[in-house]
């Protein structure tokens, strides 16, 4: 039975999570030990399906394989702290390779596939990677580099015995860094530490519900960290078995594996529930949680109506991981159309122009980190984005919204330029750097415009190195670059030729003036 939200305190959730760990605050974690190897050998880990094709490995082979892409990498010199690059599909190599990884105490840094080479070299050059994992079809994305030794899952020697799991500090020893989206400059990169294992956790028990009997299925990409974080290192944690279908997203697919797997727990972005739902008639949901942009009511309505489940929207960030959300495994009231409460373990508030919390007005969500015992993000990779943390202690996520009463959350819009489309995070400069640095494009600014399938979509405002070009032939070409250079889902929707980008007395690009302008 469900406990009351109220009768879980902020401590209790942190001492009951670090309880189902085998690790310590004093004598280290490992995440291979965590989520992988101390499981029972025989329990499903993993189910895999590609076309035709289903697997299923079990926690002790994976626990095989994984010491055996450990002995590889050891003696690539990978160690305690070293960054690896993983550019891998959803199949088991990549498991193998990311918990091998965290075997040796090395540091992942996640890629998705669809990244291009300026995006992969971005994130490689910037972590400091000396080798990246990944598969032939791939290979030809990688940016040159001789100090960066690339390793072909399929074409990998026999290696000699793995050493030892390797503990280490929970809080000051990072075993991620990934990388997410700002308004200015490149991707800033996120150490994610070990301490993190209990946050993960804590949001598939008490947000997500999931229980031994479920039969879960995160469709988000481990490339991204709702995908990494929730749907493989929380679910494995407590000894779940995943579900990778890695295939390029079709609704009629997918909602044909969710109903032939029997799957309960569904967890998804609100554009995937949408394409989805006509495939889910008479699946088995139990529960749907959602996560990455607002879930509106319509979607969890029809969601209900075809699989007799609840759909919760949830909220967190690649900063945070999961920090709030209606849910499914507290009791407390639900109000459509809000992203609920903090998860047990995090202080949040609104704060308003003077920086003190406001309720029933809108303002700035953020997280208090010296009062969240959960919390594990103390700032940024090298230093960067500072001003994201108050000198008191609030950490200042740059979505605007409303706290009622009640104490839930509705969310109101972002602060900044950051554009939220179909679940992905995007910073404007990721698209506006590449577009500059072709020779059809004198200067550009890139916006988000409401949509109502996917949340926003890209615009790009372009000004022509060439005044006569035409825009259609313009507008093919830029978006087929973006696709190739950078990531297909970064590729702008609309392209729109002006005459100049209008911008500050000190050279700021004035988004908020061509937001205005979408309607036009």
């Amino acid at each position: 039975m469900p406990r009351s939200y109220d009768a879980l305190t902020a401590e209790g959730a942190l001492a009951e999570q670090l309880g189902t760990l085998t690790g310590s605050r004093e004598q280290g974690f490992n995440a291979a030990e965590e989520a992988l190897h101390r499981h029972p050998g025989e329990r499903p880990a993993l189910v895999w399906r590609a076309g035709e094709s289903r697997r299923v490995l079990s926690y002790g082979e994976l626990s095989d394989r994984t010491a055996r892409m450990a002995a590889i990498l050891h003696a690539h010199g990978v160690g305690p702290g070293a960054p690896v690059a993983v550019l891998l599909p959803k199949r088991p190599a990549l498991l193998e390779t990311l918990f091998a990884a965290w075997h040796l105490g090395a540091v992942v840094v996640p890629l998705f596939t669809a990244f291009g080479p300026s995006a992969i070299a971005t994130r490689v050059q910037a972590s400091g990677a000396r080798v990246l994992v990944t598969e032939a079809a791939l290979t030809e994305r990688l940016p040159p580099s001789a100090d960066l030794v690339v390793l072909d899952v399929d074409a990998l020697p026999d290696p000699s015995g793995a050493p030892p799991a390797i503990a280490r500090h929970p809080e000051d020893s990072p075993f991620i860094l990934i990388y997410t989206s700002g308004t200015t400059g490149p991707p800033k990169g996120v150490p994610v530490p070990l301490f993190a294992l209990a946050t993960f956790r804590a949001y598939l028990q008490y947000s997500v519900d999931l229980r031994p009997d479920d039969v879960l299925w995160n469709m988000a990409d481990p490339g991204w960290a709702y995908g990494l974080y929730c749907g493989v290192l929380g679910p494995m944690l407590m000894g779940q078995t995943i579900r990778f279908l890695e295939e390029k997203f079709d609704p009629a697919r997918a909602g044909a594996f969710a109903r032939e797997e029997g799957v309960t727990n569904l967890m998804s972005s609100p554009t995937a529930y949408r394409a989805l739902l006509p495939g889910l008639q008479g699946a088995s949901v139990r529960i749907g949680s959602s996560a990455g942009e607002t879930l509106s009511t319509d979607i969890a309505r029809a969601f209900a109506e075809a699989t007799g489940g609840r759909l919760y929207d949830q909220y967190g960030q690649s900063e945070l991981g999961m920090v709030a959300g209606n849910h499914h495994g507290l009791v407390h009231p639900v109000h459509d159309g809000t992203m609920g409460l903090p998860i047990p373990g995090y202080h949040l508030a609104v704060l308003g122009k003077d920086g003190t919390p406001v309720r029933g007005e809108p303002g700035q969500l953020a997280l208090h980190l010296p009062s969240s015992p959960l919390n594990f993000f103390s700032g940024y990779f090298a230093g960067a984005g500072r001003d994201r943390i108050t000198a008191d202690g609030w950490y200042l996520t740059g979505d605007l919204v409303v706290q009622h009463e009640a104490g839930h959350f509705a969310f109101a819009s972002r602060s900044d330029d950051v554009i939220l489309t179909a679940g992905y995070r995007v910073g404007p400069s990721e698209i506006e750097e590449p577009l500059l640095r072709h020779p059809a494009v004198a200067d550009c600014a890139v916006v988000g415009k409401p949509d109502r399938e996917r949340g926003e979509v890209i615009v790009a405002f372009i000004v022509p190195a060439d005044p006569d070009i035409d825009p259609g032939s313009l507008h093919d070409t830029l978006r087929a670059y973006v696709k190739r250079e950078v990531a297909a889902h970064l590729a702008p929707r609309e392209i729109r030729l002006i005459a100049e980008v209008p911008r500050t007395p000190s050279g700021k690009a004035q988004r908020f003036v061509l937001r205005d302008q979408l309607d036009g």
